[in-house]
């Protein structure tokens, strides 16, 4: 006979701790993502003041 688990809601949890962290992930490169785009739209508000104020 042989004890695969000796809890076996081990490999339940894991499951879930990975979903978790991947979600996490997401969540983090989404808001990466949101502060990068807004960093080069201030960016190119800047540029586009500074080359209208040149002409």
């Amino acid at each position: 006979m042989v004890i695969k688990d000796s809890n076996p809601l081990e490999p339940i949890k894991k499951i879930k701790n990975d979903v978790i962290i991947t979600i996490i992930q997401v969540v983090s490169n989404f808001l990466n993502l949101l502060v990068m785009m807004n960093y080069i739209q201030t960016r190119f508000e800047i540029l586009t003041v500074y080359i209208w104020s040149i002409q």
